[in-house]
Parts: structure tokens; sequence; C-alpha cells
């Protein structure tokens, strides 16, 4: 049986990205064409278990990667989630199919309780979902995303956008402005992927 311990250590290890920007750990840009998510299985902190693919289909989503765990990176970005979450909020019908979803990578240490006081502290609501990945899943997810990063928290600070077909359209900037997310949220959710395409990608 993989201790947790033996399975962070495992992970670390794997840690390493390429960079595809000047100035950049990480990849990130628009994904074309854009990429179907892997069939994988995540548990929601009500215990329901579903198809990652089935959490995200009729939904234009940001995803986060996160551990509750984590004292550096990760509190950040729950903050910027609680901050698109508010402008989501502000805008009204044109977003009624927009989620968010924080999406850990620590599946031996984050309970389902952990999970659901990781929503409770940052305020969210109900278009704000966090999901556990399966153990032997983690490994295709990180490869998906290109979610892995040097460093302690081993994983980076980027939203990932994906449309409402469940399809990765963009790997954003690490801690993108909120505003942004929510922008290119806006553009997905009124069915404009090529044009937001055109609009370069902000730091």
């Amino acid at each position: 049986m993989i201790t947790r311990r033996t399975w962070l250590r495992m992970l670390s290890a794997t840690t390493g990205i390429t960079a595809l920007g000047a100035g950049a750990h990480n990849s990130a840009g628009w994904v074309k064409p854009p990429q179907v998510l892997p069939n994988l299985r995540v548990t929601l902190p009500d215990g329901k278990q579903l198809a990652l693919r089935d959490l995200m289909r009729g939904h234009v989503t940001a995803l986060q990667l996160m551990f509750t765990g984590c004292s550096s990176t990760c509190p950040l970005q729950g903050a910027l989630f609680a901050q698109v979450q508010a402008r989501v909020n502000a805008a009204g019908p044109v977003l009624a199919r927009t989620q968010l979803v924080s999406l850990s990578i620590d599946p031996l240490g984050d309970s389902l309780g952990a999970m659901a006081g990781w929503l409770r502290q940052f305020g969210a609501n109900h278009r704000w979902r966090a999901a556990v990945p399966e153990v032997k899943d983690l490994d295709t997810l990180l490869n998906f995303v290109d979610g892995r990063s040097k460093g302690l928290d081993r994983h980076t600070a980027q939203v990932y956008v994906f449309n409402a077909k469940g399809e990765m359209v963009l790997r954003s900037p690490d801690h993108p402005p909120a505003a942004e997310v929510v922008r290119w949220l806006t553009e997905l959710s009124a069915g404009e992927n090529s044009a937001l395409q055109r609009f370069p990608l902000r730091q």
C-alpha cells in the first residue's frame, strides 16, 4: 500500500516542465486544437463519484489545481477564485453556465471533509465545485494539463479553461488576474471561441 509520504516523494521526483514562453516555467497559451479530458473519475465533497468529463460538460469551466495542506500558493489561488466568483455572480445570466472547479492533487491527504472546508473557507457558492481524483489517475491528470511545477507546492498556479464540451482551450499564466479569467469565461459563454483566441494573454 502506498503511504501519503511515499506518494508525495514520488510526485516531487517527477516534477519538471518545459517552458513555452519567455520567462515562463510552465506551458501557457491557447490549446489548439482544444483537448478532450482523459477518462478519469473524481469524488465530490458530498461523496458523489463521477467522470471528470461529466462534471465539466455543459459548463464553461475555470479549473485550478490545489491541495488543502498547501500554505503558500493555494490560499492565493482560493482568493483568486473567490474574486472570480464575485464577478461571475455580478454578471448575471450571461455567465449562468459558468463553474469553478478546485481539483486536489493530494488524493491521499485531502479528505472529503477537507475539500468541503476549502470551499467554505472562501465562501464558495453552487458555482464553485471541489473534487478529488483517484490516486491512479493523478499522473494522467497532471500530464494532460501540464500542471507540474518545480518547488514546494509541486503544481502550477495556472487556471485551466474548458468550453462547454469539456475541452481544454486555455492554460493561463500563473496567478492570472480575476478580470482576465472572467473575460475568458464570458467569451466562451457567448460561444466566441475563435474571437477569444485573438486576444493576447495578459500577465
